[in-house]
């Protein structure tokens, strides 16, 4: 009987670690400088690569909109990735940073696309084998492409945290006006309206209460600035106002945003009911930029709004007595447009 109960016991026990994927990939190696950026169109010139290889980020985070190719059919996107795998500077990139990725409506599925693009599941499976997805990884497993990893020790212990903004979220909301020959987006305020899903809100509450010493949460859409008609998670304010109360509940601190998608770059803080200031670093973009459009006056914008080629760097300095990190803005040439610092203590 005691055989057979055993025999039971760790049957369960298997398969609930095969059904549940677990995520939280660790890696011992203590992150100083970190790299991210968004929207690479294959087809312009890309010279911010040099810029990129100088910076040596001991990271380096995509953040959608890797490539740009609309299509109904998922399978026509891999001619695209394999532009951008192949490329020499991105090769070097590899050797010398890990990479980490989360995608946007443009690698994804088609402009603006949620959860009703319906080649989501083949677009998954081509995004992973694209940038060579360890089989291991839980991304393999379950629906949409979230994920969590861990950098460094007990101290300086670095937690990122990869959204899938585009899997399950629901379908945009718009008004009949246009600006620039696009719809402008509204909130979305149907009971049920998600930038997340279910599945993932949770799986995040879950990660919110593991043990870090800074979080970077990646949203491929803004999280912060609501003063455009553009994608955000202000399209679906529920939510929006949840991912607040959710850091709040789980007591995590050092939480810090990253975005893209707007083809602009900026620095915006939330204040208002929030437990502490979260800043949304947003960097946009690599090689489109959109200079013949003036950015919104937003009051949540520390400093300039930046419209050149560009891409992010943050620099966590551990070592200090009150550790700090910087947010700069890198466009061609090497030339920072734009910096600003925080001490961590700020954030908790």
């Amino acid at each position: 009987m005691k055989e057979i109960f055993l025999k039971l016991f760790y049957t369960l026990l298997i398969t609930t670690f095969i059904s549940c994927p677990v995520s939280a990939e660790e890696n011992k190696q203590i992150i100083k400088r970190l790299g991210f950026g968004s929207c690479l169109e294959q087809w312009n010139p890309q010279e911010i690569w040099k810029p990129m290889l100088s910076s040596k980020p001991d990271l380096f985070l995509w953040l959608g909109d890797n490539i740009y190719y609309d299509s109904y059919i998922a399978e026509e996107k891999k001619y695209y990735y394999q532009l951008l795998t192949n490329r020499k500077e991105y090769i070097e990139l590899k050797k010398i940073s890990r990479m980490l990725y989360t995608w946007d409506d443009h690698d994804f599925g088609i402009n603006d696309s949620g959860a009703e693009y319906e080649d989501k599941i083949n677009s998954q499976k081509i995004f992973l084998e694209a940038f060579e997805e360890n089989k291991d990884s839980p991304r393999w497993k379950r629906p949409g492409i979230y994920d969590s990893y861990y950098f460094g020790l007990k101290g300086k212990r670095l937690q990122v945290i990869m959204l899938d903004t585009r899997y399950f979220r629901s379908e945009l909301k718009r008004d009949w006006r246009k600006i620039f020959g696009i719809k402008r987006n509204v909130p979305n305020t149907d009971p049920g309206a998600t930038v997340l899903g279910e599945a993932q809100w949770k799986w995040l509450g879950e990660e919110l209460e593991k043990e870090a010493d800074l979080r970077i949460i990646v949203s491929s859409i803004q999280l912060v600035n609501d003063f455009h008609p553009f994608e955000k998670w202000g399209n679906f304010p529920a939510d929006k106002r949840k991912f607040f109360d959710l850091i709040a509940e789980k007591k995590a601190k050092r939480v810090i945003v990253l975005s893209g998608d707007r083809h602009m770059s900026e620095l915006s803080v939330e204040k208002e009911n929030t437990p502490y200031p979260i800043y949304d670093f947003t960097s946009s973009s690599f090689n489109k930029p959109f200079k013949f459009i003036d950015p919104e006056v937003s009051p949540k914008r520390i400093g300039k709004a930046i419209v050149e080629e560009n891409f992010g760097t943050i620099d966590i300095n551990w070592e200090d007595k009150y550790p700090f990190i910087d947010f700069k803005i890198i466009s061609l040439g090497g030339k920072q447009e734009f910096s600003h610092r925080i001490k961590l203590k700020e954030i908790q």
